[in-house]
């Protein structure tokens, strides 16, 4: 057998690299708006003790979540708003200066364990920080799921002859309507919407779940610009999960302040009809053609009304 030459390269370092340790204490499997306890504490160092932690994540396309009490910290907090997944990692350096060769990686599942959990998110370019809390920190879109007898108040805020049923005082859950009771009232039948989560400063999400649908019914789902707060255009990202599964993502959906759109609807039971958008021929309440054309060569777009009020909810004050 003959001999073979083969370089060798190798490098020599004068301190081991420190290990860097994530431990979640909630799993590696939550529901949304579950408070994650991320553990970087544990990480060691052969040589001294760990100096710094730097922690990075990861999200869902539209949540903007952050770690608290900050990114530095060895032990942090993380809200998982949106569903989806989530890649945290963690780099540390040690008292000598030498930073773990490869940073720790945990990824974390956000699965809704709701019969239906529809999510909205919001993107608004004219906000520099959408992160930051406060009641004018940010834009403030609402999430509207409508029940099919919905009528709010006999209100034609789109000009079509029809009652459009949003701001319905018992029919549509939203923000003033969280927990509406829709079906048999006994305290332990989870047959009623809620809104868990209401974001009045920017980025979203908000959520709205319901256990138990009702046969046969066919909800609506729309989005409410309430107040821009000075930052211009915001847009919207709408999903709707079945069981923990994703089966309707809209996105990039432009809205001015006041705006109201109808997004979409989703029947119930699930089988045969799928949860659809909604897309009207532009300045008409037609619907499309198709995904893309009209019969007259208008666009085809999301069924928005500029400037919609209703007399049950005044206009906010500028």
């Amino acid at each position: 057998m003959a001999d073979l030459d083969v370089e060798v390269q190798a490098f020599g370092v004068e301190h081991e690299c420190p290990t860097a340790v994530i431990n979640v204490r909630q799993g590696e499997e939550v529901v949304p708006q579950t408070v994650l306890d991320l553990i970087g504490s544990g990480s060691y160092a052969t040589e001294g003790v760990i100096a710094t932690w730097r922690w990075r994540v990861t999200q869902p396309g539209g949540s903007q979540s952050v770690f608290k009490p900050t990114d530095t910290s060895p032990d942090v907090k993380f809200e998982v708003n949106a569903a989806g997944r989530y890649l945290f990692e963690l780099d540390v350096t040690d008292a000598t200066g030498e930073q773990s060769c490869e940073p720790a990686q945990v990824e974390v599942f956000v699965n809704p364990d709701q019969a239906l959990h529809i999510e909205l998110l919001w993107d608004t370019p004219g906000d520099s920080d959408q992160t930051d809390p406060g009641p004018v920190a940010g834009a403030d879109l609402d999430l509207h799921f409508k029940h099919p007898s919905a009528v709010g108040g006999g209100h034609d805020g789109d000009g079509d002859g029809h009652p459009d049923g949003w701001y319905d005082e018992v029919f549509d859950c939203y923000w003033f309507n969280d927990s509406p009771n829709w079906g048999n009232p006994a305290a332990n039948v989870l047959d009623n919407p809620s809104l868990d989560r209401d974001d009045t400063d920017g980025a979203g999400p908000e959520n709205i779940n319901l256990d138990l649908p009702e046969n046969d019914a066919c909800y609506e789902i729309g989005v409410h610009y309430w107040k821009d707060n000075n930052f211009g255009a915001s847009f919207a990202t709408l999903r709707i999960y079945i069981y923990g599964s994703l089966a309707l993502d809209v996105s990039g959906v432009e809205l001015a302040e006041r705006d109201m759109c109808w997004v979409g609807e989703v029947c119930w039971p699930p089988t045969g009809v799928a949860p659809s958008a909604r897309r009207v021929c532009q300045g008409t309440n037609q619907p499309c053609a198709s995904d893309a054309t009209c019969a007259d060569g208008r666009t085809c777009g999301y069924k928005i009304t500029h400037s919609y009020e209703h007399p049950f909810i005044p206009t906010p004050a500028q």
